[in-house]
Parts: C-alpha cells; structure tokens; sequence
C-alpha cells in the first residue's frame, strides 16, 4: 500500500457534526488510500481523496471505535475490508474456559467460559454491550447470542444462556457495534466456551461513488463462540453483527456486504439437561444511501435496513431569536437549515415546537434540532433574552379645522405601524369628523411593541341651508336661510349676500353657496344649495273662459280654493304622473288640502260636460 503516516490522516473533522450519520465527504486532506497487500487500518475517522483495496488484499480493522472513511473522490473496495468480531475460543476439558473473543471498530467483547475443578454449574459471564445482557450460560447451558436488530438466540436452558435483547433502529440513526455473546457454563472440571465478539462499525462516505468489485467483501460480522471442549458443560454464544454504513451519489455492489451474527459454539452433549450449544448471533444493520438505484450482481446481508438520499452538501443551520418582551412570553427563536436533503422536521427543547420558528417563549435558553431527510440532525442552542418595550407617544394637535390637513408625528420606537397602514413616522390626515388614530411602535433591537393613541376633535361650525320655497315660478321670490350650530362672524353667499338670510328671485334653477366663519375657532364651513325654478306657463291665477274655472292661491302652501259654476270631478296627479287625491266639485267654491303631500308641482284635472281641462299647481 501507499506509504501513509495515520497520525496524520487520523482527525475528527469540525463537518462531521453532531450526528453520526450526517453525510460527510470530508475535505480530501489525507491525500489517496491505496492497499495492494494485506494490511492494517486503525478504527478512526480519515478524510482521503480516494480509497482503494486491491483485489485478494486484507485490510483489518484495528482498535476499539468506528472506522469512518470520508473521500471527496470514488471508493474501490475489491479486496476485503474486515471488522469482524473476534471468535470465543475453546474450553479445555481438566484445564481452562475459554476466552471471550475481542471486538474492534466499537465491537464489544464476548464474555468468559467458566471452569471450576471441584464447583458444578458455574455461570459463565456475559457479553458486553447493550445485547450481551444476560447471555452468561447457567445451569449447563451454552451462552446466549448477542442481540442487535433482533434478539439473540437462546441455549435453551430455563437457567441461562438467554438470547440478548434487540436495541437500535431500522433507519440506523446511531452507529451501534455489534454486541458480545455470553460465555457458556461450566464446573467439574469442564471448560465451557468463550462468547464471540461483536462486530463493528464501518462508515464509507463519498462525494462520487463507491464500488465494491467482484471478490469485494465489506463485512462486520459478529464473532463465533468456542466449544467446551469435548465435554458436558456449555459452549460459548456468538455476538451479533455490528453496522456498515455506505452513501455515495452511486453505489454498485458484485461482492458481498455482509453484518450477520457469529455461530453458537457446540458442545459434546447439546441436548437436556445440559444445552450445551451456545446461541446464534442476531444480525446487525446495513444502511445504504445513494441518489440513484443500487446497481450490480453482488449480496448485501441481512437485507438492508434503510435508505435515503445524499445531500450535495451537509446539512448546517443558522439559530436566531428574538427577546421576551416583559409584558408577555413573547420571545421567539428560530433555525434554519441549508444543506442536507429536504424536507425537514425540527424540534425544541424546552418548548415542545415542532416547527423551524418556536413562538411564545419566555427568557432562557433553547436548543432547536433540525433533522434532514436523510435522518441527520443538527442542533443549535440560542438565548432568549428579557427585551424592553418602548414608551411610545403621539404629537400633534388634538383640534383641527373639517377639512384642514394635520400631521401627527409617532416618537419612542425605532419602526411605526399606524392604524391606516402607513409605516411612517409621521402620519397625514384630513379629518372630517371626530377620529382616533393608533399606531405600533417596536424597538428593532429587542422586537418589544407598544401601542399608543391619539384622538382628534374636528371643530368648525355646521350649516345647514333651506329655502321658504323649494321650487318657485319664473320671477317669483324665495328666502334662503343659513342655519348654523355656533355664532359665525361672518356670511358670504355666492352670487352676493353677507346676511344669514337673502332673498332671491331667479328666472332658472339657480345653485347658491354660502360660506360661514365661527367666531369661537374661526373654522369655515361652506354648503350650497339649488333653487329650483319651474316656468309655470298657465298657471297663474285666472278663469278658464270655458268653464269659469279659477284655482288659487297659486303657488300655495297646500289649501287650494278652486270656483267653478258647474258640478264636476277633481283628480290631483304628482309630477310622476300619479293619482294622489279625487274629489266631487260642486258649482262654487271648493277646497282641496295638500298640506300632507310633499313641495312640488302637480296637476288637477276636471272633467265637464265630457271635456277634460288640465291646470298645473305648485306647492311650497
């Protein structure tokens, strides 16, 4: 192999964050990996350009933690890349137990086998590790296997040698080795076997591809357990298969990808009373990731467990939070990521969160955890402090003029947010009545809010303008009279006019406008008003020479004396041409009452001797 010193390419690298499987392809700074004859690799993390075994070249895992390759460019592997749990050796009959085997890359070691020249039944001693948990043989019986993905298998015996618990996940979210298997029981002079050790972990991560070529073996196998010996005591269990972890943008496999648990070791008697036979291992975990199809011909066992997809850069994350205000649990922090490979979860630590911004939160510290498709988490910690909120007030006038422009200027805060939806800091109205205005002010560095109003009284005299007639003839005379709500110093009609009454005689409907000064504030108010003007052709008072018919007063306020010297029938009709009063008129003077009816013009209508007359009114 090329000639490497590994003190220089074993480092922790600051991009292999929190997590243990967080995609990383390292920064190349160990230069090529490149083994043509059988050698050795201390477990440890490395950062490579390349990586490359040979073809029939062995290439060891030494040491006690996890092998974790990052290479910026593509891994070969033709060879055998091993991190296989050692194996329990074997009891000697009238001599020794056997010795539990050695684990390497984080495997754990397999417990003793037992031996005792005078004792019976001796338990042996469990493996190590979160499987090797009661797998010491008792009672004759051979260790238990080492449990991982799945529970160890049992020596049978009601007294011992039970199968070690399961523990991890599918999705391989933490690195756990392989675990030892239990050392079988012994006594009289019999050495029961040794457990096998568990595997370990091996990591490839490459920001190209990985190839494991025909012949090519990648494994972590769990360790075998020994035999007793040839005599009627118990073999040693076998530990469980440790964790390989391979993600690459490619990944072809035609060899072998293999983490199965080891093999019980057997015993001369296997069978009651004694289960001699030592538990078989359980399986461990493969997890591949790949932005594409596995390709090739060759076997990955057990099956792998879990896949998902290679980021084209790592996941990292930014952490911001904004102050509690003291009015309120009002503070608020927020992460996010870049990187990694979408979608996200996230979650808060101690709010209970479960998006990318925690709100509501009092002062203290947060711990934001942002975790990417490919099952890796990024945690963060920010501090919510205490903010201040600002003291926030309005100036300007409180009394203004219908109509007159006011600025009111907002103070005390760093951004404003008024109640018509300016963001400025000084606001322009027009009020035409009494108002209020409200605006927010915040403080940019705390992100604390306050609320400040302001009421504004419009001042200013009312008028109101009516007439003694609302529609008048051609040439006959109205008063026009400006009502206000407070003394004025001064009127000013337009056409002329400087009283708060004129009078007026407009041949065409006329609009006139009048303009008001209070003496309280000297406010003005202005209204115009239209004097309608009817031409009134026929309807002035006078007889109709064919039926002696005179209608008066007209115009009139609504009693209208109508002499006639006949008997006839009167309809009165509004200006829409609508029937509104019908009466029977004798010969002499008769009287209608419109008194009711609104100002305007009308119509009557007599019928005499089959000879319809038709005269105009109007009431004011």
């Amino acid at each position: 192999m090329n000639t490497i010193k590994l003190s220089v390419v074993l480092s922790l690298f600051s991009l292999i964050t929190k997590s243990q499987t967080c995609f990383n392809q390292g920064n190349g700074s160990g230069g090529a990996y490149n083994a043509t004859t059988n050698t050795t690799i201390a477990g440890g993390s490395y950062s490579f350009t390349t990586f490359n075994i040979n073809p029939a070249v062995l290439v060891s895992i030494t040491g006690t933690v996890p092998l974790k390759v990052y290479c910026t460019g593509a891994v070969t592997i033709s060879g055998t890349l091993s991190a296989n749990g050692g194996n329990g050796t074997n009891g000697v009959t009238f001599n020794s137990g056997g010795i539990g085997g050695t684990g390497v890359a984080g495997g754990s070691n397999g417990g003793n086998g037992i031996f005792s020249a005078s004792s019976a039944s001796l338990p042996g001693v469990s493996g190590s590790g979160p499987g090797g948990v009661n797998t010491n043989g008792g009672g004759w019986s051979g260790g238990g296997g080492a449990g991982y993905s799945a529970i160890g298998g049992s020596a049978g015996s009601s007294l011992g040698g039970f199968g070690g618990p399961s523990y991890g996940n599918i999705n391989v979210t933490n690195l756990n080795p392989g675990s030892g298997g239990g050392g079988g029981s012994g006594g009289l002079n019999c050495g029961s076997g040794g457990g096998g050790a568990g595997g370990g972990v091996i990591v490839f991560n490459s920001g190209v591809s990985i190839l494991i070529g025909a012949g090519g073996l990648i494994s972590s196998k769990g360790g075998n357990g020994g035999t007793d010996g040839g005599g009627s005591c118990g073999a040693g269990g076998a530990g469980s298969g440790g964790t390989i972890w391979l993600a690459a943008n490619t990944l072809t496999n035609n060899g072998l990808i293999s983490a199965v648990g080891g093999t019980g070791g057997v015993s001369a008697i296997p069978n009651s009373p004694y289960y001699g036979t030592g538990g078989n291992g359980a399986d461990g975990r493969i997890r591949i990731d790949l932005n594409a199809t596995l390709a090739g011909t060759g076997s990955v066992v057990p099956t792998i467990g879990s896949t998902h997809g290679v980021p084209s850069t790592p996941l990292s994350a930014n952490i911001t939070s904004t102050s509690s205000c003291a009015s309120a649990n009002s503070g608020a922090a927020a992460i996010t990521p870049s990187g990694g490979v979408s979608p996200f979860t996230y979650s808060w630590t101690p709010s209970a969160a479960t998006t990318s911004v925690a709100n509501n939160l009092s002062t203290g510290n947060y711990t934001g955890t942002v975790t990417d498709a490919a099952l890796c988490p990024l945690s963060q910690t920010t501090a919510v402090g205490s903010g201040s909120s600002p003291t926030v007030t309005i100036s300007g006038s409180n009394t203004v003029c219908a109509g007159a422009n006011l600025n009111l200027v907002a103070n005390g805060a760093s951004t404003y947010s008024w109640s018509n939806g300016s963001t400025s800091q000084t606001l322009a109205v027009t009020p035409t009545a009494n108002v209020s205005y409200t605006v927010v002010g915040t403080n940019t560095a705390s992100g604390c809010s306050s609320t400040s109003n302001f009421s504004v009284s419009v001042a200013g005299p009312t008028l109101n303008v009516s007439s003694s007639a609302s529609l008048i003839c051609a040439g006959q005379s109205a008063t026009l009279t400006a009502a206000t709500s407070t003394n004025v110093t001064s009127y000013s009609w337009t056409p002329s006019g400087n009283t708060s009454s004129i009078t007026v005689s407009p041949t065409v409907t006329t609009i006139y406008t009048v303009m008001v000064t209070s003496s309280s504030n000297s406010c003005s108010a202005s209204s115009a008003f239209t004097q309608s003007v009817s031409a009134c052709t026929g309807i002035a008072n006078a007889v109709n020479a064919a039926m002696d018919l005179m209608v008066y007063p007209n115009p009139g306020n609504g009693i209208f004396n109508i002499e006639l010297n006949q008997t006839s029938m009167l309809q009165v009709y509004n200006s829409l041409g609508q029937m509104i009063a019908s009466k029977r008129l004798e010969p002499g003077k008769n009287v209608i009452d419109l008194s009711s009816q609104s100002q305007g013009l009308y119509f009557i209508s007599v019928m005499v001797n089959d000879k319809l007359v038709i005269e105009k009114i109007i009431k004011n």
